[in-house]
């Protein structure tokens, strides 16, 4: 946890939303397969 002090908070929010990105990315993926 104390990794995160270091990172600047601009990285955190991009890395949040390139994590979303990702799980809808799977998330979309399963969808179609499941189709």
């Amino acid at each position: 946890m104390q990794l995160f002090d270091f990172l600047p908070e601009e990285f955190l929010l991009t890395a949040d939303i390139g994590s979303q990105r990702l799980s809808l990315l799977c998330a979309g993926g399963k969808g179609f397969h499941l189709h």
